[in-house]
């Protein structure tokens, strides 16, 4: 009995058409054993060592590293590598929207080395095959072939004629615009003579303007990029005639006849273009028709649309036809012997095309990333100009602009330019701005400084980029050879070339001697120096930076342990600005830079590692959860510092006199680079395990530490050393690195959690809104979770609200759909979950009852919507009769508060889900110093929301002003125009207006503020209070409603009755004037709506949908 095959597979995407139609179904037929890797999944060197032949698809080689590993791996193993691709993408049309887009760009030279360098290149056709044999002359072809198992063919006399109206259809996706395009005149011409005798769908492809307009054309959405569920659903449709048009090009005449395939496995007959992916196949009039011009496809589609009898006669048919010749079932024995003949690897390699080709596609690649680099600059500094364009437009329409104007107008009128009067109000101007400036920098001496943040355009979904100048690693040795062993094995595991690793051995005892001599024999980049006796940490790294050549350096401690990516995430830190001259990563242990516990117990947390996490998880985690904010600091932790040359060069070496048993060296050295005017930041994308010294006991640590401490007081004054350590502690900015690293781990959990139980849901959101608004952030929010879950997330909105909505929400990953409520009964049958979001929507439910229990309705509640009208009136009880409109409908809200109000008014009883905020969004991105004056206090006004309370809170701020002055800073926002809402004589007192404001405007707010005053009658959660927690203030809430679930009293806020004036007067006073008080809530307040993360609440939400008994 032979072996059965067994196939390695690496492709980029999951599931996908190209990956089951060419290998995943063939390799079924032939009962092999199939092994997967997808993009950059983690290479498995004994599974292509037992595999038969590896298989290489499509774009896989721009995964460059994965790609280079898995062909060094099948050479070594003898196994014939094949290179697999369906579409001639080296000649795309130029008006094909990937051409346009430079989608293929990358890739185009590396699948062309991949091709060269292969053993064997399998096509689909003959026209591909030709076009590749230049560069590879192994190139074969392996027809597709129809799954006949997965495609469940049904009989032609189970098809249901009854309906008079003919249904066209045609599916493909977007880049087949061009397609539909050249037919869309004889496809509007059909659609006007025959009326509602006809409809068309189209699956996937933008309608042309000139067929969207037409009431018998349907857009709908690509039903799947997973090619098994694409065919579940599209099976089912009720079609009576396809179409498949092709424009006349190189590209598409290398396609293969897939299209007739699957069209003819619904034995539906088909029109399809005259070209050679369908004339090869079809005999014009029996199992298909071809057309060339405007004429032909009018009369063909025309002939069918008039004769029932033809369509099943064609229909059939072509379904025989396919059945016969084009199964897999059918072709399962040709199959096997095609792929026997690949298991025998070519010895003949092309003519060694390949490594010239590789060569070129390298320089293209890294010229493509920087074109592209300037594209999205260009973007971003386009956003720029727009939001500033907004801002001058609210500065010329605001009442001071209009006051400034008049102004003006006097001042000309009155003091001519060049008159006395003109001089003298320029000199009194000029001398008033040097006063204020003179008290402004007297008031920032006294702060020292502020922590700053570096401006950058880096964020987590950035490609991380390898070092390119050298950079020398010195480590530092005195002893403990078990951690050594492992600093250094994680250093040349984990460490980017080009780099020399310096070891300064300092004394260390026969053991540890013996050890790094044998490191040093055995690797070429390692340099050893030894001390014959310890001279101490401070000199040992001063003879290593002397040692050291290279424009950047690391002092890397011995107890330390690197994962992948480190050197490069520094390296990529310290050249944000040529002025930063020293970065530090974040750690388990490192004084200010510890995550996720500062101290415990009164000394410096520990911070072990998570039960089942290791230190490469733990760095993959902090790079993926981090805020990227690279904030400038004062002090830098000594365990691991990178340094700039030039800066080395000009502040000097460590203080050798002063602090030569180690402990203060580098506080000094670091109070040195800031007082030559470098910059010092962390880069809290990095995080390095640090197992702190045992080269030291803990009593001589503590000893030096109070040596040292006294010696930078000594040397650089109390007052220096104090206000640099107030500026790292507290701080909101690091209490938010530190909050949000606590919950990273729990977080992660929870999406593997997601995935094991509802990867390939399909959730629908209703979501009829015009533009951003709390509510809507927060679906999206937990939608983007949903979809890291594995879960095929839309959201529905009105069609007429798609350019306020598109615009608002332009950078979301959800796709959206827009349409009418009643597309939603068709829509619907594509999903899992329909899920409505207001209670004007859930009538829109209705008509989907009858598909339950297969599809399930949920309605999330966000609040108890009845008090947004008068009480009693129609509209209120609208609200109220909504959450039992629909029968079956699974309701759900957050609070417990909302789930009261409906069970009390609405007999109804949802599920909670718990609170949520973004907190990746909504965090601490500045280092605002806490309890300074003046204290910044803002509020929202909106004129939709009455319940907000505009004129009462009006009242409070303008009391508060009153008394407090200059000491307070107040901003208002959520409306263009506030004196539209609020009388005039409320808002006689000084403050600043921000009108309305986008999700990452009302981010970039919140992270300024002290304190954010809800004054509201009644909040159903409090959605901007919990955002200006998440940011790094405190609040205050009213106790009528769901904040109180997460504001506490007098702990991380403040709770009033907001029906008292003279209780949130006090409330505010209390908070201005106690800055102990406010600093403390507004700590505790990053701390505890850190654990308010949306991954929580959007497992909840399915887990209610889909996983809960009722």
């Amino acid at each position: 009995m032979e072996d059965k095959l067994n196939v390695c597979l690496f492709t980029k995407f999951s599931g996908e058409a190209c990956e089951y139609i060419r290998v995943t179904a063939p390799c079924n037929v032939m009962g092999a054993q199939l092994n997967v890797f997808h993009g950059e999944d983690e290479i498995s060197e004994q599974t292509i060592a037992d595999s038969d032949l590896v298989i290489i698809q499509r774009t896989y080689p721009s995964f460059n590293e994965n790609y280079q590993k898995v062909v060094k791996f099948a050479r070594e193993y003898e196994k014939p590598i094949v290179f697999e691709i369906d579409d001639y993408l080296f000649d795309l049309p130029e008006d094909h929207p990937d051409r346009k887009s430079g989608a293929y760009v990358v890739d185009l030279l590396t699948m062309l080395y991949a091709i060269a360098d292969a053993d064997f290149v399998t096509v689909p056709t003959e026209l591909l095959k030709e076009k590749l044999l230049p560069f590879n002359r192994n190139t074969i072809v392996v027809p597709n072939y129809i799954d006949d198992h997965l495609w469940q063919y049904t009989d032609e006399d189970d098809k249901d004629e009854s309906d008079d109206v003919v249904t066209i259809g045609y599916m493909g996706s977007y880049t087949h615009q061009s397609d539909l395009e050249l037919i869309t005149p004889v496809l509007r011409r059909i659609a006007e003579e025959f009326g509602d005798k006809v409809k068309f769908k189209v699956w996937g492809v933008p309608l042309p303007s000139e067929l969207s307009a037409c009431a018998n054309f349907e857009y709908l959405p690509a039903i799947s990029s997973v090619y098994t569920e694409f065919v579940d659903q599209f099976k089912r449709e009720k079609v009576d005639i396809f179409i498949a048009p092709l424009v006349n090009n190189e590209f598409n005449r290398a396609k293969s006849h897939l299209k007739f395939l699957e069209y003819s496995a619904m034995q539906v007959p088909g029109v399809f273009s005259d070209l050679e992916p369908y004339s090869a196949v079809i005999n014009d009039g029996i199992n298909g028709f071809l057309a060339s011009t405007q004429d032909e496809w009018y009369r063909k589609i025309s002939k069918l649309i008039n004769d029932p009898f033809l369509r099943i006669e064609v229909g059939t048919n072509a379904f025989e036809g396919v059945i016969e010749n084009w199964s897999l079932s059918e072709n399962a024995n040709y199959l096997s012997k095609t792929y026997d003949a690949l298991k025998v690897k070519n010895k003949d390699l092309n003519d060694n095309k390949s490594p010239v080709i590789q060569a070129v596609a390298m320089q293209v690649s890294s010229f493509a990333k920087k074109r592209f680099d300037l594209e999205k600059r260009c973007d971003e500094l386009n956003n720029i100009v727009n939001e500033k364009n907004w801002e001058i437009n609210q500065i010329r329409s605001s009442n001071t602009w209009k006051l400034a104007t008049l102004l003006k107008g006097v001042k000309t009128k009155f003091a001519p330019p060049d008159s006395l009067q003109a001089k003298l109000i320029r000199k009194t101007y000029f001398f008033a701005v040097g006063q204020k400036r003179k008290l402004v920098n007297k008031k920032q001496l006294a702060y020292f400084k502020e922590i700053s943040i570096i401006k950058h355009n880096i964020s987590h979904t950035d490609p991380l980029p390898q070092h390119k100048d050298p950079i020398d690693v010195i480590v530092c040795v005195h002893n403990a050879i078990e951690d050594v062993e492992r600093c250094l094995n994680s250093v040349l595991a984990y460490t980017t070339q080009p780099h020399k690793i310096f070891i300064v051995d300092d004394g260390s005892d026969a053991a540890t001697e013996n050890y790094l001599q044998q490191f040093a024999e055995d690797h070429n980049d390692a340099v050893l120096i030894r001390n014959d006796s310890a001279k101490g940490y401070t000199l040992a790294a001063n003879i290593g930076m002397r040692a050291a050549s290279a424009p950047f350096l690391i002092l890397l401690n011995s107890d330390t342990l690197v994962s992948p990516g480190w050197i490069d995430r520094l390296y990529r830190a310290i050249n944000l600005n040529k002025s930063i001259a020293v970065v530090g990563p974040l750690a388990n242990t490192a004084s200010w830079q510890s995550i996720p516990q500062l101290t415990d117990d009164g000394d410096w947390a520990d911070n072990p590692l998570p039960q089942g996490v290791s230190v490469e998880k733990m760095s993959e985690l902090v790079a993926e959860y981090s805020g990227y904010l690279f904030p400038e600091v004062p002090l830098l932790n000594g365990f691991c510092l990178m340094i700039r040359r030039g800066a080395l060069d000009k502040v000097g070496l460590f203080d050798e006199e002063a602090f030569g048993q180690g402990y203060g060296e580098e506080d000094d050295f670091n109070l040195r680079v800031g007082n030559a005017g470098f910059k010092k930041i962390v880069a809290d994308d990095t995080y390095i395990f640090h197992a702190q010294s045992k080269s030291y006991s803990s009593e001589k640590r503590l000893r030096l530490s109070t040596i040292s401490g006294e010696k930078l007081k000594k040397k650089h004054g109390s007052n220096t050393i104090e206000a640099a350590v107030s500026i790292m502690h507290p701080s909101r900015l690091f209490e938010g690195i530190r909050s949000r690293a606590g919950v990273m781990v729990a977080r992660n959990e929870l999406i593997d959690q997601g995935k094991s139980a509802f990867r390939g849901k399909k959730v629908l959101f209703v979501l009829p809104v015009m533009d951003a608004g709390g509510g809507a952030n927060v679906i999206l929010d937990e939608a983007q979770c949903m979809q890291r879950m594995g879960v095929d997330v839309h959201v529905f909105n009105l069609a007429e609200y798609k350019s306020g909505f598109l615009q608002s929400y332009k950078h979301s990953t959800i796709p959206f759909v827009f349409g009418d409520p009643e597309n939603l009964v068709d829509l619907a049958t594509s999903y899992d979950a329909v899920i409505a979001s207001a209670h004007n929507s859930v009538p829109w439910l209705k008509q989907l009852e009858h598909l339950q229990p297969k599809l399930k309705l949920g309605y999330y509640i966000q609040g108890f919507e009845a008090l947004m009208y008068p009480e009693g009136s129609p509209e209120a009880q609208v609200a109220i009769n909504s959450y039992t409109l629909v029968k079956g409908m699974i309701g759900f809200t957050k609070t417990k508060w909302t789930k009261e109000q409906i069970k009390r008014y609405a007999f109804a009883s949802p599920e909670i889900i718990g609170i949520s905020v973004n907190i990746d969004l909504f965090r601490p991105r500045i280092n605002r110093p806490l309890g300074m004056k003046p204290v910044h206090i803002a509020a929202m006004i909106r004129p939709a929301s009455p319940y907000r309370s505009p004129e009462f809170t009006a009242s409070v701020l303008k009391e508060t002003k009153k008394k407090f002055g200059s000491n307070v800073e107040i901003t208002l926002f959520g409306a263009n125009d506030i004196t539209e809402i609020v009388p005039p004589h409320l808002l006689d007192f000084e403050y600043r207006q921000l009108g309305k404001l986008t999700q990452i405007q009302v981010a970039d707010l919140m992270s300024n503020l002290d304190i954010f005053a809800d004054l509201s009658s009644h909040q159903a959660m409090g959605l901007s209070a919990l955002e200006a927690m998440a940011s790094g203030s405190t609040v205050i809430v009213p106790k009528n409603g769901g904040a109180i679930e997460f504001v506490k009293h007098q702990k991380n806020g403040l709770v009033v009755d907001t029906t008292n004036f003279d209780a949130c007067v006090q409330a505010l006073q209390d908070l201005v004037e106690n800055d102990e008080l406010r600093t403390t809530l507004q700590l505790n307040s990053i701390t505890d709506s850190s654990k308010l993360f949306p991954e929580r609440c959007a497992f909840n939400i399915l887990d209610v949908m889909f996983a809960r008994k009722r």
